[in-house]
């Protein structure tokens, strides 16, 4: 089924591509099959339709205004890149939020899993985090054994004690270590005495400095975090009893 526009003389390349014209086409029309001339080419060529798709979703095949690029790409990208970036395979160099994420999840198994049944969802609760992408982060912490499932019955736990997990270990798990924590400018000038000396200057400098990130998370154990957070939650339990 389509519409013809008689008087649409010179049609457009989204025309032209499916050999559908139409001046008058409603956000129905398009979802049926007929195409406004304002829907782009690569909405078409997608098949999935909406004004409000930026780069990112149009990218991924996923065409919705309330997705963000670090929804849709979870794990590879930082909530800092721009769609424009992505498209064009430009990604901030930040690391994600998995690794805080990971931390979260196994000081909530220290914590609980004794007194309860840790599913997905129970730590998508309390990370505020979608559970598909808890499970992902689950995932990595078993396959690097920091976390392990019950037999039968389900549920997350603790693959060893606190005190023998380091952090380094755990960002090891969940992130990709290759990205640089600074992301040189792209096109110094070369013509220029400092445009063409200042990679070799910083490169070195900088993974030193990350280096120097990941021996300190070495020496960082869970079991640290834990008795941290113990201290936090009783001094709030005090002055909770206190404001009483």
């Amino acid at each position: 089924m389509a519409f013809f526009a008689p008087k649409l003389t010179q049609p457009d390349l989204v025309d032209i591509l499916r050999g559908r014209f139409s001046t008058k086409s409603t956000p129905v029309d398009i979802l049926r099959g007929i195409f406004s001339a304002k829907i782009k080419p690569v909405d078409i060529l997608w098949g999935r339709f909406s004004t409000k798709s930026t780069p990112v979703d149009i990218l991924r095949g996923i065409f919705s205004a309330k997705i963000k690029p670090v929804d849709i790409l979870w794990g590879r990208f930082s909530t800092k890149s721009k769609p424009v970036d992505i498209l064009r395979g430009r990604f901030s160099t930040k690391f994600s939020s998995k690794f805080a994420t990971a931390i979260h999840i196994l000081l909530y198994l220290e914590q609980y899993q004794d007194e309860e049944k840790i599913t997905s969802e129970v730590l998508a609760d309390t990370t505020g985090i979608n559970p598909v992408n808890i499970r992902k982060i689950l995932t990595d912490l078993k396959k690097s054994d920091l976390v392990k499932t019950r037999a039968g019955v389900g549920g997350s736990y603790l693959a060893k004690r606190p005190e023998e997990i380091d952090l380094e270990e755990v960002f090891m798990a969940v992130e990709d270590p290759r990205p640089a924590l600074f992301r040189m400018h792209e096109h110094p000038n070369e013509n220029c005495p400092v445009g063409r000396s200042i990679k070799l200057v910083l490169d070195k400098r900088l993974e030193a400095a990350k280096a120097a990130m990941l021996d300190k998370l070495a020496g960082m154990r869970l079991s640290d975090l834990y008795q941290d957070m113990q201290k936090f939650m009783a001094e709030k339990e005090e002055r909770t009893e206190k404001d009483e």
